[in-house]
């Protein structure tokens, strides 16, 4: 069960497996500035289980920034379909998130070139953006997610 707090918080969910470790310190880097400037309050990277076995000095550095890594049953684990196994992955991040909380999902890459976008609208409006009508309240969800693109296939 989320927590509830006394203000709604930012958070920023990067789910997906690292494929480029560029990209994705670059998507890192971009998140980590909105932290700095009080945009985001936490910020979780949700991956498959065992996917970050060949990058542990960047786990290492992911946890020594404050990023709440979790790790989440992998392809080979079951599930129906990559939809819904990317599904699987935002639906376990949300329930670290507080009841209330704005949150931004993106990928572990192609994520930089539209974060200017969520930036502006993060700057322009109050800090509680759960009432900003860049985030949708989606069901069964307790926080209202903005995303860069969402399709089911």
């Amino acid at each position: 069960m989320p927590r509830t707090v006394s203000r709604p918080e930012n958070w920023a969910i990067i789910c997906g497996m690292i494929r480029l470790e560029l990209e994705f310190r670059i998507t890192v880097n971009a998140v980590m500035d909105l932290k700095r400037k009080g945009l985001i309050d936490q910020i979780i990277l949700a991956t498959w289980r065992r996917s970050l076995v060949t990058y542990r000095e960047l786990k290492g550095e992911l946890l020594s920034l404050g990023i709440i890594i979790l790790e989440v049953p992998g392809l080979e684990e079951g599930g129906y379909g990559q939809t819904f196994r990317q599904h699987r992955l935002l639906e376990e991040a949300l329930k670290i998130c507080p009841a209330g909380s704005a949150v931004l999902k993106l990928r572990t890459d192609k994520a930089v070139h539209r974060l200017s976008v969520f930036e502006e609208v993060m700057e322009s409006g109050p800090k509680d953006l759960g009432k900003d009508e860049s985030f949708k309240s989606i069901c069964p969800f307790t926080a209202r997610i903005c995303t860069q693109a969402a399709s089911v296939t």
